[in-house]
């Protein structure tokens, strides 16, 4: 990552910090980063493109991604699943500073989605080389949204359970079909 991209980054998240993410105008940016507008245009197409990288980042990072794929290639499912989720009830804790409006709040849903549905694609894809391309795509599309309920269901309960436990306790039911409880 180029400094400058870095300096942009930085002074996005401290300015979120700060004031909501509407109230933030690229101006705002280039003036704490110091740089120029050129600068900013030259790694960004404007401040939505901004959120939406940074999230994605945040993300991926959350989500270990960015380190030993080859690792996460050998998880099983149920595995995959479990830290999923709880990889994204640990980003939950860091997007308040993302998301103070309506509009981030979607942009933000739809990165998460994107990066789960492509992730659990992946996997489908390697764990289950037999199974059609298309189901692959409809069975992560459906296991993104357990995972996204769950994981709003997580944060708006008592959290009396860890992460863990709370998975753990419905993983038996996503993996093998309600039937086998």
């Amino acid at each position: 990552m180029t400094r400058s991209r870095t300096q942009i980054i930085d002074s996005f998240i401290l300015l979120s910090g700060k004031k909501p993410f509407a109230s933030i105008t690229v101006k705002d940016i280039t003036k704490e980063a110091q740089i120029n507008r050129a600068t900013f245009y030259n790694h960004f197409l404007d401040k939505y493109d901004l959120l939406e990288q940074v999230v994605s980042e945040a993300l991926r990072s959350n989500l270990g991604c960015n380190s030993h794929p080859d690792i996460k290639q050998h998880l099983s499912t149920e595995d995959t699943l479990r830290e999923l989720f709880i990889s994204l009830i640990r980003f939950e804790k860091t997007l308040d500073s993302y998301s103070d409006g309506f509009e981030e709040s979607e942009m933000i849903d739809l990165v998460i989605h994107s990066h789960l549905i492509d992730i659990l694609s992946s996997h489908l894809a390697l764990h289950k080389p037999g199974i059609d391309s298309s189901v692959h795509l409809k069975l992560a599309r459906m296991l993104t949204h357990a995972l996204l309920g769950m994981t709003r269901d997580y944060c708006e309960s008592s959290q009396a359970e860890s992460p863990g436990d709370y998975i753990d306790s419905v993983l038996p039911a996503l993996i093998n079909g309600l039937d086998s409880l």
